[in-house]
């Protein structure tokens, strides 16, 4: 029974698919600007010693 039902779900149509892109390009962005932050912090602190 379970099978059958879950080929009725209807398939994702052009927006949703463009959705989910943007979250994973959002999601690799935030990545980047994270690690540069990381950096940035590394950097101030050895230029403090």
């Amino acid at each position: 029974m379970l099978a059958v039902l879950s080929g009725c779900q209807p398939q994702e149509g052009p927006m949703e698919r463009a959705g989910k892109e943007v979250d994973k390009t959002a999601d690799k962005v935030g990545q980047q600007v994270e690690k540069a932050g990381e950096k940035l912090q590394d950097a101030s602190k050895e230029s403090k010693k």
